[in-house]
């Protein structure tokens, strides 16, 4: 009877041991605990990528003439997919000398569909997306920076909850590598430190 409570006991031991050992640890250094680090990172982050909105605000007005043509390209391919609404009038304008002249004005606010997909701030612009990591492909052994142990972390990634207005042709056209990639396989790299919490992303420490 001895026995048999002493094998029990072993087993559920033996168990234990191995189930802690699958679930691993934060300072494990191998690839399918750098996958699961970076990829909570990512999925903390609203939106993968951004396509410029040419403006941090709106309403927005640009004049017509040769200056703005490059933005208003941009915001036409904007409202082309459906993110701005455009407006056009004439307004007469008069010169430092006092000549009159009629002038082209463009007015360019949010969509229904805009105001979904907006974001301002410095990398403000129209955002979407989540970036889902396919493999991690290789990292550099842990070494000493600075006084800090870090890992070089390479891996694939694919762009995941594109939205329909993403692939408009307008916007390809100004957008030809960002637009042409996103059925694509992507190469991205992260950089992990290791801390007393184990491993995690450099721009998570303050």
């Amino acid at each position: 009877m001895m026995r048999a409570k002493t094998i029990a006991l072993y087993v559920v031991v033996l168990g234990v041991g191995i189930g802690l050992a699958a679930c691993g640890s934060e300072r494990d250094v191998s690839k399918r605990n750098f996958h699961r680090i970076i990829q909570a990172h990512l999925d903390g982050k609203d939106n993968a990528v951004c396509i410029s909105g040419q403006s941090k605000k709106f309403p927005f007005e640009e004049e017509r003439n040769s200056t703005s043509a490059t933005r208003l390209k941009s915001l036409d391919a904007l409202s082309y997919a459906g993110l701005l609404k455009r407006t056009e009038t004439e307004v007469e304008k008069t010169s430092s000398k006092g000549k009159t002249r009629a002038v082209t004005v463009l007015s360019y606010d949010l969509t229904e569909t805009g105001r979904q997909y907006h974001h301002e701030g410095p990398s403000g612009g129209f955002c979407f997306g989540k970036t889902r990591i396919q493999t991690v492909d290789l990292y550099t052994e842990p070494a000493d920076a600075m006084g800090i142990k870090v890992a070089r972390v390479y891996y694939t990634y694919k762009l995941e909850d594109v939205p329909d207005w993403v692939r408009s042709p307008a916007l390809k056209n100004v957008e030809p590598t960002l637009i042409g990639n996103l059925d694509n396989h992507q190469k991205g790299v992260s950089v992990l430190v290791l801390t007393s919490d184990g491993w995690v992303p450099e721009s998570e420490i303050k």
